[in-house]
């Protein structure tokens, strides 16, 4: 599932001090569930462009999803938005999203700090594990993020760890 939350900051001065007032906008954007065909994965890119250009610039984004896709351990030409630090092997739709995410100046918050394995993956079956769920946010928030990780045993649902 991706959900996509935006955040309409209004500062107001009141003597020496500030006080922040947030006005909270959440979408989910889709369901998915299994392997989206390459028309899908397509369309998909498109709402995930057209919801995310149409919060103005000056608000924030948070984008936890299931993406549906591997981006791959390394960075491998999307240091724009990949931080370097991922889990497995990228796939076709992990390309994808990362030229998706770099067209919009978003970054996948995960990628960016150096963790276990245990702490990467959202995904164990057996001997398979993967890291589909990610966080996303613009690439100026990156840096108020201190960090970033899967934890242990919480299930989202029966077949996630």
């Amino acid at each position: 599932m991706c959900h996509l939350e935006h955040r309409h900051n209004d500062w107001k001065k009141q003597g020496d001090s500030r006080n922040h007032e947030a006005e909270e906008s959440e979408n989910t954007l889709c369901k998915v569930e299994g392997r989206l065909s390459k028309g899908d994965r397509r369309r998909l890119a498109v709402k995930i462009k057209r919801s995310v250009r149409e919060i103005p610039e000056e608000e924030e984004i948070i984008l936890g999803a299931d993406l549906n896709c591997h981006v791959g351990e390394t960075a491998g030409g999307y240091e724009a938005c990949h931080g370097g630090f991922g889990y497995g092997l990228r796939n076709e739709e992990g390309e994808e999203m990362l030229e998706t995410l770099e067209s919009l100046e978003l970054v996948l918050v995960n990628t960016g700090f150096k963790k276990r394995d245990e702490h990467l993956t959202s995904y164990r079956s057996g001997d398979s594990s993967s890291q589909i769920d990610f966080l996303v946010v613009r690439k100026r928030t990156r840096k108020n993020v201190r960090d970033a990780k899967m934890i242990p045993g919480e299930a989202v649902a029966h077949q996630y760890r």
